[in-house]
């Protein structure tokens, strides 16, 4: 269980720190498993409508915000914005 009141200031700005790139990381991966429902055509086998369809049954978001998922997803795979094995904190690096 998480006591924030036993921290001393330095120690919750470093589990800050430490939270903001894991979140970085997750939305990373999240992202390109995404790109990958939508491109492997699970959505269709599954009987979904869509890909956002089954990102939003996955995340129990609505499919709007699975849609803004998707499109983000796309934009970050066009740009220039990668993480490397090496950014990416040990127990993060993910095999298929």
């Amino acid at each position: 269980e998480f006591e924030p009141g036993v921290l001393d200031g330095l120690d919750a700005v470093a589990i800050v720190k430490e939270v903001a790139k894991i979140k970085s990381v997750c939305a990373a991966v999240e992202a390109g498993a995404v790109r990958r429902i939508d491109g492997s055509n699970v959505w269709r086998a599954k009987g979904y409508r869509s890909a956002a369809h089954l990102v939003a049954s996955v995340t129990g978001t609505s499919v709007g915000s699975a849609t803004n998922m998707l499109q983000t997803a796309e934009r970050l795979a066009n740009s220039s914005t990668e993480i490397s094995a090496v950014e990416m904190p040990r127990s993060a690096n993910i095999t298929a």
